[in-house]
């Protein structure tokens, strides 16, 4: 109890044990009985009654864990880090052979890099995500310009928190991480797989939500990425 922040008399505590070489690992989830009501009462609102509840972060892995052969030879069994990036922060999870090792969340999101964008050029932050979304592509980092060098800029604190990221992992594990899957909406940033890849010495590739699934065609037409956590 003194190592949460929460009453456990006023809280719902969950967790995941899974055995490792040298005992086991346990994943908990925690969460105030009067969050879980509202979030309840507000689903209810919106004419959603839910089979359980998971924590922010499932969604993406489920969705990782059945689009994924586990069993294909073509595939080298290597620690895989799922980088959900989204507007606000990042979900940053690593799995190995289907089992979660490490989850956590990095206080980085694309907003930074509008926010950059808007002060480096003296733009407002509509005008910036604009910018952003229709004309940024870090595959042009290095050729100048303001916009390339803003945003670039601004990916520094995030490469900084995936670095931590990876050295705990290593250091917990006893392993490195072999390679990284992107998903969330600010993944679709023009470059970013390639940047990260330069930056992190790993291969990057995209989850693909849909693989091997029947999904009907009035889904296809949605941003598979923005909303990988919520098919999951």
């Amino acid at each position: 109890e003194d190592s949460v922040p929460l009453r456990l008399e006023d809280s719902i505590l969950e967790h995941l044990a899974t055995k490792t070489k040298d005992g086991f690992s346990v994943l908990a989830a925690m969460a105030t009985k009067q969050q879980i009501r509202n979030y309840l009462d507000w689903l209810k609102q919106v004419g959603l009654d839910p089979d359980w509840l998971t924590f922010e972060g499932m969604g993406v892995i489920n969705m990782f864990l059945t689009t994924h052969d586990f069993e294909d030879p073509e595939k080298a069994p290597v620690p895989v880090a799922l980088l959900d990036i989204g507007h606000s922060k990042t979900t940053f999870s690593v799995l190995d052979q289907g089992r979660l090792q490490l989850l956590r969340t990095l206080s980085w999101g694309g907003t930074a890099i509008t926010t950059n964008i808007a002060m480096a050029m003296g733009i407002s932050v509509e005008e910036a995500e604009s910018l952003k979304i229709s004309q940024l592509d870090f595959n042009k980092v290095g050729a100048g310009g303001e916009l390339i060098e803003a945003a670039a800029q601004a990916l520094l604190p995030f490469f900084s928190e995936l670095n931590h990221s990876f050295a705990s992992y290593r250091i917990q594990f006893k392993q490195e991480i072999g390679a990284l899957c992107l998903t969330g909406g600010t993944s679709r940033t023009k470059g970013i797989d390639k940047v990260l890849n330069d930056r992190l010495g790993v291969p990057v590739r995209y989850l693909q939500p849909f693989q091997g699934l029947e999904v009907k065609d009035h889904i296809k037409q949605y941003d598979q990425y923005r909303f990988a956590e919520s098919w999951g």
